[in-house]
């Protein structure tokens, strides 16, 4: 018998005869599952790379050069009303830093508007998150996330990274903060990167 795929309704029996070579499809209208032939199992897939191949993931990146002793630093993260999104974000620096994630801060100015990178490069999306590095803050907001990376040693430093603590899922028309303040001595540089999908 030919190897095809045979499309059926969930409670639906699969047709009587032959044995099936190759795919078996099974759908409710909405979702759809795959059975693969071999080892008679259902097909599974990361969820991210289910989220690049369809062009629903992103990343952002900025590197605050020579940051000065005490001294923090922004990225500002503006979520749109059609659609949530879900974000994590990677800190790394050469020394001490200690960061905080905000939600609902209030600003006079956006900052400088970032690149936002599909992952996907072979069929690419626009996000509707916007992001900026450097706004300007009049109250920061709701802290919802405080953490450290990096040592300030006496001798000598020693760079970090940290993750944030969970996957957030972000308000629709809202703005959230991450502040990196560097806790040494002398001007370091920062590096923030932010990953994020929609819904």
């Amino acid at each position: 018998m030919a190897e095809s795929t045979f499309k059926v309704k969930v409670n639906e029996e699969l047709p009587a005869g032959d044995e099936i070579i190759g795919k078996v499809h099974v759908t409710d209208g909405t979702t759809d599952v795959y059975v693969e032939p071999s080892s008679q199992a259902i097909q599974v897939s990361r969820a991210i790379h289910y989220r690049v191949m369809n062009s629903n993931q992103w990343v952002v990146s900025h590197t605050f050069n020579d940051v000065a002793a005490a001294t923090a630093v922004y990225l500002h993260i503006k979520v749109d009303a059609v659609a949530n999104a879900h974000i994590s974000f990677v800190i790394s620096t050469e020394s001490k830093v200690t960061y905080n994630f905000w939600e609902n801060p209030t600003l006079t100015d956006d900052g400088t508007a970032m690149n936002e990178w599909s992952v996907n490069r072979e069929t690419t999306t626009a996000s509707h998150t916007d992001f900026f590095y450097t706004p300007t803050i009049t109250v920061p907001g709701t802290k919802l996330e405080t953490g450290l990376c990096g040592a300030a040693g006496k001798f000598e430093d020693a760079p970090g990274s940290a993750t944030s603590t969970g996957y957030w899922l972000l308000k629709k028309s809202e703005s959230y903060l991450i502040q990196a303040v560097n806790q040494d001595a002398a001007a370091k540089d920062i590096n923030i990167i932010v990953s994020w999908h929609e819904h």
